[in-house]
């Protein structure tokens, strides 16, 4: 009997959740206002939505303007100073928590890469006004500002993935995270009919270079690991139910159970029969 099924949506995965945002901003900097060299407790998000000035991370000094933003990190270094003629405004928050480092590195941010591009839109600006309003209301203990937060952080990751699909990424986090939600797309739809376009089409990236990451990073392609991870579910099928092999090949994914044995003796070297 076939089960119908009118939506399903599968969503990308966060590995740690848990934070919470102890402090939201809005900063109008004067010409050559500085923050000097100082160390923080906590990861610090900064927008840029007006003018430009620089921000020197690990001696290392960035030039940027509205549409750029960049993150300072717990117990690193860092100042900032705004523009003589242009001096910058921004929009900041604080936040800490077991999510924390994984949003960053997700986004594309690290230690070695402090500061990130934002869509310079009014759509936006508004959410990150609507962010700083919210910490005013204070309604909700934070919760409606980590929100917009999270959505304004998403919209980096989308504009991020966006640009690797034309300019594959090399960011070792990047690539970690698209390997990861392939996996887990495949874990939960191996028994369906699925194939490697569809993980691609889910990850939002280029089947080529999903290849290419799976190679680098699970050192198999993304065909086989599908493949693999069907037998190994096939296996435990096995080994607990007294179900049939055409039962099972259809249960894991194959298309017959002449697909499912063809497939099973390439890997274990014997018949499903004999196993």
């Amino acid at each position: 009997m076939c089960t119908i099924i009118s939506s399903r949506y599968n969503l990308h995965i966060e590995f740690e959740r848990g934070m919470c945002i102890s402090q939201v901003g809005l900063t109008i900097c004067s010409p050559l206002h500085t923050v000097p060299p100082r160390t923080y407790g906590h990861y610090s998000a900064h927008f840029i939505i007006d003018g430009k000035g620089t921000f020197t991370d690990n001696n290392k000094t960035y030039s940027l303007k509205k549409g750029d933003g960049f993150m300072i990190f717990p117990d690193i270094a860092n100042s900032y100073t705004a523009d003589e003629k242009e001096p910058f405004t921004y929009i900041y928050v604080n936040f800490a928590g077991n999510g924390d480092e994984v949003l960053c590195k997700n986004s594309g941010i690290d230690e070695h890469t402090p500061v990130f591009s934002f869509e310079d839109t009014k759509e936006f600006i508004n959410l990150l006004f609507k962010m700083h309003a919210a910490g005013k209301d204070n309604k909700t203990d934070g919760y409606d500002v980590l929100g917009y937060f999270y959505i304004a952080m998403s919209k980096i990751i989308g504009n991020l993935r966006v640009l690797s699909e034309s300019v594959p990424v090399c960011n070792n986090n990047i690539r970690e995270y698209y390997v990861k939600n392939a996996v887990s797309y495949i874990e939960n739809n191996y028994f369906r009919q699925i194939t490697v376009k569809d993980v691609a089409s889910f990850v939002n990236i280029d089947r080529t270079y999903l290849y290419r990451i799976f190679l680098e990073t699970m050192k198999i392609s993304p065909s086989r690991f599908l493949i693999r991870y069907r037998l190994k579910r096939a296996a435990v099928l096995m080994k607990t139910t007294n179900f049939s092999l055409a039962k099972i090949a259809v249960s894991t994914g194959f298309y017959d159970t002449s697909h499912f044995t063809k497939a099973f003796e390439t890997e274990y070297g014997c018949t499903p029969s004999n196993f």
